[in-house]
C-alpha cells in the first residue's frame, strides 16, 4: 500500500509541474502580448473579453441598458462577436480595478503577473517534492535506502525490482539528507 502512494504523490507531483508549467508559459505569453497589443472580442454593445496592458478583462452590458441602445440604435439584442487587435497605448497596468459596476455596466479585471508567479510557484514546489520521492540510490517504490544491496536484486522493503543500470553498491551520504550514486 506504502508503495503505491509513494509512486502515486509522485506522478501528482509530476503532473503538477507541468501543469504549473504551462499555466506560467501561457500567462506570461498572454502578458507578452497584452504589453504589444490590445487584442478584444467584442459584441455590439460593448461586451467584450479583452487582453490589455498586462490583463485579462471581461466587460458586460446589463441587460437592461441593452434592451435601451437596442431599440435606439436599432440593433439586435442577440449578441454579435468580432475580434478586434490594435496596437497598445494605454500604460501597463499592474493592479487595475478589479472589479468595478456602474449602472450600465460592470467589468472585471485581472492582471496575468500573479498567475504567471502562482503557477511558477506550484511548479517548482511539485518539481522539488517529485525530486525528494526519487532520491538517488532510494527504491522508486518506497524510498528505502538501497546502499550496499547488489544490483538487479530487489528491495527488502518493498519487493521492487532495483534497476541494475545506474547503480552501484557504493552508495553515500552527501551531507544534506540526498544519496548519491
Amino acid at each position: 500500500m506504502f508503495k503505491r502512494s509513494r509512486k502515486r504523490a509522485a506522478n501528482l507531483a509530476l503532473i503538477g509541474t507541468w501543469l504549473g508549467a504551462s499555466v506560467t508559459v501561457v500567462a506570461s505569453l498572454a502578458w507578452l502580448v497584452s504589453a504589444i497589443w490590445n487584442s478584444f472580442f467584442m459584441a455590439q454593445f460593448g461586451d467584450s473579453v479583452m487582453l490589455r496592458s498586462g490583463g485579462v478583462s471581461y466587460l458586460w452590458t446589463w441587460d437592461s441598458h441593452r434592451a435601451a441602445m437596442s431599440t435606439a440604435e436599432g440593433w439586435p439584442l442577440r449578441l454579435q462577436w468580432q475580434w478586434h487587435c490594435v496596437p497598445r497605448q494605454s500604460p501597463m497596468e499592474w493592479w487595475g480595478t478589479f472589479y468595478q459596476v456602474t449602472p450600465k455596466r460592470g467589468q472585471i479585471w485581472i492582471p496575468l503577473w500573479p498567475i504567471a508567479l502562482a503557477g511558477g510557484a506550484v511548479a517548482a514546489a511539485c518539481w522539488r517534492h517529485r525530486r525528494r520521492l526519487t532520491r538517488a540510490g532510494c527504491c522508486e517504490g518506497c524510498g528505502y535506502v538501497l546502499a550496499g544491496l547488489p544490483n538487479g536484486g530487489v528491495c527488502p522493503e518493498c519487493g521492487e525490482a532495483i534497476p541494475k543500470a545506474g547503480m552501484s553498491t557504493a552508495v553515500t551520504a552527501s551531507g544534506n539528507g540526498d544519496w548519491l550514486v
